[in-house]
This record gives structure tokens, sequence and C-alpha cells, in this order.
């Protein structure tokens, strides 16, 4: 066989290959488009459904509505009074003979307590003629102030009982907190 003849044979070799690759693609590709456009039966889904787990329990779905949660009602304010708002710290200035006797601390720092037996906090606590316990609004301050301790009692005379007198950390607080504030103000009780 010539070399010209070995070629044409080979040609028409890889023609017929290739022409057989070509209709191998061409049917997959007709069977591809075929599958995917069946036309799909749509299913019918009632609107409630029975469930059923395992085999014996059977539950029926329906929407839970959910309780919105109450918001915690508001405090009652009830008006005391104008009193005259004052501050004192736990020296010997502001309690006297109070402030020498007073139980440390495992620190050795002393523990200040009120008349009503409870530690003081500071910029909670206050001294006035009310019952201990007490809570207290003071317009124009944040926050509220627990009744723990007592003025003395020629100041709660001076003033007929409307006094209310901050505890504070000390007296730069004391300074801090009266500056620029009008010396009677309107105080509210706070009842629960």
């Amino acid at each position: 066989m010539t070399k010209h003849a070995r070629q044409a044979v080979t040609a028409t070799a890889k023609a017929v290959m290739i022409g057989t690759i070509i209709g191998a693609v061409g049917f997959c590709a007709g069977m591809l488009v075929g599958f995917f456009s069946r036309p799909v039966q749509a299913e019918y889904i009632p609107e409630e459904q029975e469930i059923t787990v395992g085999k014996t329990e059977v539950f029926d779905a329906a929407p839970v509505e959910i309780e919105e949660p109450e918001e915690p009602a508001e405090p009652d304010r009830r008006y005391h009074g104008s009193c005259r708002i004052t501050a004192y710290c736990a020296c010997s200035v502001c309690c006297g003979e109070w402030a020498s006797s007073r139980p440390l601390d495992k620190n050795g720092e002393p523990i200040v307590y009120g008349a009503s037996g409870e530690e003081l906090i500071p910029g909670v606590s206050v001294a006035c003629s009310l019952p201990y316990g007490t809570k207290l609004e003071i317009d124009g301050l944040p926050g509220t102030y627990i009744v723990q301790d007592r003025t003395a009692e020629w100041v709660q005379d001076k003033y007929a009982g409307m006094t209310v007198d901050i505890y504070m950390d000390s007296h730069e607080a004391c300074y801090e907190l009266l500056s620029g504030m009008p010396e009677w103000m309107d105080v509210y009780i706070v009842e629960e």
C-alpha cells in the first residue's frame, strides 16, 4: 500500500471516529433535553396536614399564637412635699460622736450603719423623718433613695420634718452634689 493510500485510510478512519463521537454526544444531549423537558405534575397539598410520628401518634399541624409578655407597671408616686435637701458623710463633722465608734470591716475600714441598722449606701441612703425603708424620688436628681437613717431631732424640729439628708462617701462628694442645686426640692414617695 502506498503512502498516499495509507493516509487516505487513516483520514477516513479519523472521520468515522469523529462522526461517531459527535453522534454519541448529540444522542446524549437529546436524551437530557427530553428528560428535563417532561411535564411535571403539581402535587395536591392540603391546607392542614396530619403529621404522623412513629405509627401511633397523630398531631394536627395548626398555627400557635404566642402571647406578648406584659410590661411591668410603673411604680406610683405620691407627693410628699417640698423638702430641704442636704448631704452628709461619715466624718466627725457630719456625724459627731457616732463617727468614732464604728465597727471595722476585714480591711480595717469603718462600716457606716444608719439608725435603721442597715449599712448605708453612698448616693442611695438618706436620713429623714419618714419610716425606714421608704423609697423616695427627688425632682431634679436621678435615681431612687431609701430612708435608712435619721436626722438629728433639732433639725427635724427646725424644718418640721421636711428634710432629706443624702448620705455620700466624702465631704467633697457632698459639696459636688449640692453645688448649683436649689435648697428646697419636691420629694415623692415611691409606692410599689
